[in-house]
């Protein structure tokens, strides 16, 4: 298996796990060490995400892409965010305060 396949593995097997700690727990309750409890390694996550927030973000951001890309395929007309969201990165608006 090629690194990136690793790699892209690794950070697939995260974000599952975020989704599963996010979604019973909030971003509030959810913690990187509950995450890693799920045989995730703790380096490994921080090597591929800045941390909570990363993460959260990360899969913030994966869930609207679905969902936009669902709404698009129902409605025939294309959408944008009107916030840009990246993975790893900061919003505009603080949203965790």
């Amino acid at each position: 298996m090629k690194k990136s396949d690793k790699t892209e593995l690794t950070v697939s097997k995260i974000i599952k796990a975020a989704i599963n700690e996010f979604g019973r727990n909030g971003y509030s309750g959810g913690t990187i060490n509950n995450i890693c409890k799920t045989g995730i390694n703790k380096g490994l996550l921080y090597h591929n995400f800045s941390g909570k927030d990363g993460l959260y973000l990360t899969r913030l951001n994966l869930s609207c892409k679905k969902l936009i890309h669902h709404i698009q395929e129902k409605s025939g007309q294309k959408i944008r965010l009107p916030c840009g969201i990246q993975s790893h990165g900061r919003m505009p608006f603080p949203i965790f305060t």
